[in-house]
């Protein structure tokens, strides 16, 4: 039943991949699961769908993944209740984090806090520092 459950449960699923792995196996799931475009392009489908639950008002969240040499940038737009997100530069975000891509698996699995990663350096803050700090209740982490 718990199997099940989990199956149903994006994040569910995701925290028992992300528990305890070291950055090389969290890659690996990732390339696993799509390649990490692939991967990243699932994770943030699901974030839209979080927020739309949450009718939060309108802003722009910019997202730097980084992974090696490669930064996979994305813009999620919250306009009028509904998210979408985009494979862009996210240049005109009210803020934008930049963080590995183990990192990213950790902080939308619930397994990371995202002010602890900021101020230990795993998670980096562009734009309005005050409004990155209420982002995981808007995501329901």
């Amino acid at each position: 039943m718990a199997d099940d459950q989990a199956i149903q449960d994006p994040r569910a699923l995701l925290q028992e991949a992300v528990k305890g792995q070291d950055d090389a196996t969290l890659e690996q799931f990732a390339e696993n699961l799509g390649g990490v475009e692939g991967f990243l392009d699932l994770t943030f489908q699901g974030m839209t769908e979080v927020v739309n639950e949450q009718s939060p008002p309108d802003t722009t969240v910019g997202w730097e993944i980084v992974k090696g040499d490669d930064v996979h940038s994305y813009l999620l737009t919250i306009e009028g209740g509904a998210a979408r997100v985009e494979r862009t530069d996210p240049a005109a975000a009210r803020v934008t984090l930049r963080l590995s891509l183990p990192n990213y698996m950790r902080l939308i699995a619930g397994e990371l806090d995202g002010m602890q990663a900021f101020m230990s350096g795993g998670l980096q803050v562009k734009g309005d520092i005050m409004y990155a700090a209420q982002l995981q209740q808007l995501f329901g982490v």
